[in-house]
């Protein structure tokens, strides 16, 4: 802060990612500086309801899994690979990409579960194609009534799904469980979205927040709905309300009419209350004329009318620059509200290019090391084979198992003992990724609970005092 000063930059806001130490800073900050204004990333925060779903539901845990299972084991096996390539050809007159979510894409969940629902009835064939013993096989809770292995070959070395990936396909419940799982992202992912982008503002947040409580209390399981109801309204009691109620009460197309008439301590007297609160906290010195300004402002008079705002075609801070001739006070509030960035995912976005930079780097100087292979080439010089060097020329790297030739002349002692290793090093990476999903949930959790941890009652009294 002191640099910032030194530069002469004058620092409006901090927005802070939502790990357990910038919480602390954050509530630390405040106090020292009372006429900045902290807050978390607020995309962030719509990303730990990711966690809480699956927090509350087991059984949405339990089928997330099962996908992350199966898409792994078709990524780790080119043979089941190309055969549901074929089968989405034949069905669906192209193929479909299965999606692998990615640790902080939160929104390639939702893509990953919705590729499986777009291949279901190729994946019911491949199972039927494939594994037909298991077609009748039921399960309770995820559990088979006849145990299951998980080799991709039978006794006598022929290609066989997995028993484990074709119960999960069979399975009625699995993909009734992931229907409703995908349309209940589905607007999280929406809201997600507008979240990130720079343009996002404090009435977006709570626009967002509302209609995911809405999303969330109508959901056909009581038990599971008032739980999430009640985790939104704890996550809402330790933010700054009142700031998130006047960027509402600010916007002209808003004001009060989207809250109920019932809802304690929103009315136009409390409005004025917090203004005269940020007004002094932030300026300085105490308001003369806000109150005034507010009343113009409810009555709608000129220029706080919905015809001036509509030429600024929704420019909140040129609208409200437009009045400072009118109401100064309520201008200068209104515009340090609608000035704040809600997320941080601008910085992260620098880092990402960064990051970039140095991978392009990487494949510059891999670019240069193929260019001197190919000069050695020319001079019939035979190059070092590398382990992971391919045929460049042939299109896409062959992983191992593509690389397993079958022929009726191989000892069928030695077949089975290399497919036993290819199905254990396949098993690994599944599990490996079933490990990585279950880690990410935890993490979800523990943040929400970290970012929502008051340190101690002082700290409690002075964020509920506001």
């Amino acid at each position: 802060m002191a640099d910032a000063n030194e530069g002469h930059i004058n620092i409006k806001a901090f927005i802070s990612d939502s790990a357990g130490e910038y919480a602390a800073a954050r509530r630390q900050l405040r106090r020292k500086y009372p006429s900045k204004i902290f807050l978390p990333c607020m995309a962030y925060q719509m990303n730990l309801i990711f966690g809480e779903i699956f927090k509350e539901s087991e059984l949405y845990q339990r089928i997330s899994k099962e996908v992350i299972r199966i898409v792994s084991f078709f990524h780790n096996s080119t043979f089941f690979t190309g055969n549901l390539r074929d089968e989405q050809k034949r069905i669906y007159q192209k193929t479909v990409v299965l999606i692998t979510p990615g640790d902080t894409r939160w929104n390639s969940y939702y893509f990953c579960f919705h590729s499986i629902l777009k291949s279901k009835s190729a994946l019911k064939f491949l199972s039927a194609k494939f594994n037909d013993k298991r077609i009748n096989i039921t399960r309770n809770n995820g559990i088979p009534s006849i145990p299951a292995d998980k080799k991709s070959t039978d006794r006598n070395g022929n290609w066989k799904l997995p028993n484990d990936i074709a119960d999960i396909i069979n399975d009625s419940e699995f993909w009734a469980v992931l229907f409703e799982l995908q349309n209940l992202l589905y607007p999280l992912c929406g809201f997600l979205n507008k979240l990130q982008k720079d343009t996002a503002r404090l009435y977006k947040v709570l626009h967002c927040f509302a209609y995911t409580t809405k999303i969330l209390g109508n959901h056909h399981n009581l038990k599971f709905s008032s739980k999430m109801i009640a985790r939104m309204e704890s996550q809402w009691k330790k933010w700054e309300q009142p700031l998130l109620i006047l960027s509402f009460a600010l916007h002209p197309s808003h004001k009060l009419q989207k809250f109920r008439s019932s809802t304690p301590n929103i009315i136009w007297t409390h409005i004025g209350q917090w203004l005269k609160y940020y007004y002094e906290s932030w300026f300085g010195s105490k308001s003369v004329s806000i109150l005034r300004e507010l009343v113009k402002y409810k009555r709608a008079e000129d220029p706080y009318n919905m015809d001036s705002f509509n030429q600024f075609h929704n420019n909140l801070v040129n609208f409200w620059d437009s009045t400072i001739g009118i109401g100064p006070e309520l201008a200068h509030v209104a515009i340090r509200i609608h000035g704040i960035c809600v997320n941080s995912a601008l910085v992260k976005r620098l880092w990402s290019i960064l990051a970039m930079s140095q991978i392009r780097s990487d494949i510059l100087f891999a670019r240069k090391i193929k260019d001197v292979r190919r000069e050695i080439q020319h001079l019939h010089i035979a190059t070092p084979i590398n382990p992971d060097d391919g045929d460049k020329n042939e299109g896409p790297e062959l992983i191992e198992e593509e690389c397993i030739q079958l022929s009726d002349d191989e000892n069928e002692e030695n077949y089975e003992n290399i497919n036993n290793n290819n199905d254990n090093g396949e098993e690994l990476t599944i599990q490996s990724e079933e490990q990585k999903w279950s880690q990410l949930i935890e993490e979800w959790i523990e943040l929400g609970s970290l970012e929502n941890r008051f340190e101690n009652s002082e700290d409690e009294a002075f964020l509920l005092s506001e």
